[in-house]
């Protein structure tokens, strides 16, 4: 395979799958589901779970292990159910991929139910599904072409873990502090944050201060991210808040 065909090294060998640059699922796959809807009675919810406890270490799993990124680390047969939570339509019947966003950035900060490991541990690339009852509608337009990963180490990459986190629930979809779900509610970041250091940032996620050494409310999951992003993904994501171009909110 060639560099400018498939983005760079890594793929999957002979199998037809390649490798564009992005992160791998790499160590066990942690599954979670979040049932959204009403599933009273169903038994597609029994079936699942137990497809997530029997999937690893299958033959049938096994195949992605031919599968592997730019430094030749492969994904593995290991997959471990982590838990589930429901959401009963908070986003309507007809949502689209901003409402899936939204929801796991909301419940992966609650308590895992039927499984003991909370889901506040899940890895910033971890399988999360969100299985939808038959009743909601998708709301996302087709896709038309294939989506690329942006390279980590850039503003973009940041860019895209800050949607990833749902920061945007909180300080609103232009992080200019609007209130969020649940009634939550989060500074302007379009201000804050370019007048931070890089240091002033780290600050936040590895001490819980902000630059001025004031606590930051446990309603921001400093705690959570910290544990789920590198540093260098926390880096990128300062990168790209530290060049947002400051917003006027009346918020």
């Amino acid at each position: 395979m060639s560099l400018g065909e498939h983005g760079g090294p890594g793929g999957g060998g002979n199998t037809g799958i390649f490798y564009h640059g992005g992160p791998l699922i790499l160590g066990t796959t942690n599954v979670y589901y979040i049932w959204y809807g009403n599933w009273s009675g169903n038994s597609a919810t029994s079936i699942l779970q137990n497809f997530a406890n029997n999937i690893g270490g299958s033959p049938y799993f096994n195949i992605n292990t031919t599968y592997y990124d730019g430094s030749n680390a492969h994904v593995s047969n290991s997959v471990n159910y982590a838990g589930s939570k429901t959401d009963s339509y908070s986003r309507g019947s007809s949502i689209g991929d901003a409402d899936v966003q939204a929801i796991v950035a909301y419940l992966r900060s609650q308590p895992a139910v039927e499984h003991a490991t909370p889901i506040r541990n899940l890895s910033a690339i971890a399988a999360a599904f969100a299985v939808m009852n038959p009743s909601v509608i998708s709301a996302q337009q087709a896709i038309s072409q294939p989506v690329v990963a942006h390279q980590p180490g850039s503003a973009a990459y940041g860019e895209y873990l800050a949607r990833a986190m749902g920061c945007g629930d909180c300080h609103g979809p232009n992080l200019a502090g609007q209130s969020g779900q649940e009634g939550l509610s989060g500074p302007n970041l379009t201000v804050i944050v370019p007048n931070w250091s890089e240091g002033d940032f780290m600050n936040v996620f590895n001490k819980g201060i902000g630059s001025s050494g004031n606590a930051i409310s446990d309603e921001m999951p400093w705690k959570d991210y910290r544990q789920m992003f590198t540093d260098e993904q926390l880096k990128d994501l300062y990168s790209y808040l530290h060049g947002l171009a400051p917003v006027v909110s009346s918020q």
